[in-house]
């Protein structure tokens, strides 16, 4: 695929897109999509997508994973100047990390009301497959409120989370919690499990979720663990004091 800011593609492998007004799927050989692409923050496995049908004029705006994005940032710094079609992406991937940003801070202040699991963000109706060929494409929504979520956790440290975050059929709960290393701000804490109970997550699945809250030199320092009482997958994250 042409990453081009202004390129029109017919967007075959390595990602796949279905347009949610007319239907048209990218492998269709009639079908067109323009694409941009943008970086959400450096050092993240996932890339923005904004694609737009050439058939109706729909806009989708994804997140691709996992994806060097090493390569384009260096690129980026060389030319020292986005598109303005790039811009506005990135742009809209911000406002929408401010809005949950407000939901995320609104419900640590009001989860006294209710007890946990009661509160959180629901994108339960995002579909998304996780897989490393073709990369997996979800709504931007899902990255933006985990990033969102991120942010904000930071500033509650040593609280349970505020509630949940629900992307298509998996849950996700992150914290900041005490730890025993005096050096250590706190351990981002990240609980992923299917929502319907559907047993243990296969790694690709946890791969693909950890992904969304952390960087990928992040991830290589995951400790995780599988809980003893529910099919829950728990990876934590060493915050240093300077961090």
């Amino acid at each position: 695929m042409d990453s081009s800011s202004d390129a029109r593609v017919d967007a075959p492998p390595p990602f796949q897109v279905t347009c949610p007004t007319c239907g048209r799927h990218s492998d269709a050989e009639d079908t067109e999509f323009l694409l941009v692409i943008a970086l959400p923050f450096s050092g993240s496995e996932c890339l923005l997508a904004g694609l737009t049908c050439v058939a109706c004029g729909t806009r989708v705006d994804r997140a691709l994973w996992p994806v060097d994005t090493e390569p384009l940032e260096t690129a980026m710094r060389e030319v020292g100047s986005l598109e303005p079609e790039m811009i506005a992406l990135r742009a809209r991937y911000d406002r929408a990390v401010a809005s949950y940003r407000a939901v995320w801070e609104r419900l640590y202040v009001e989860r006294g009301a209710g007890p946990f699991g009661k509160y959180g963000i629901d994108l339960s109706e995002v579909s998304v497959v996780p897989s490393l060929t073709p990369k997996t494409v979800v709504d931007m929504r899902a990255l933006a409120a985990a990033q969102a979520c991120r942010g904000v956790a930071l500033r509650f440290p040593a609280q349970d989370p505020a509630g949940m975050l629900l992307v298509g059929l998996y849950r996700c709960a992150l914290s900041l919690d005490r730890s025993p290393e005096p050096h250590h701000r706190g351990l981002l804490h990240l609980s992923v499990s299917h929502a319907l109970g559907l047993g243990r997550l296969q790694r690709i699945e946890e791969a693909f979720l950890t992904g969304l809250y952390f960087t990928a030199a992040e991830r290589a320092s995951l400790t995780q663990e599988y809980g003893e009482m529910a099919p829950c997958t728990h990876v934590r994250y060493p915050l240093l004091a300077s961090g």
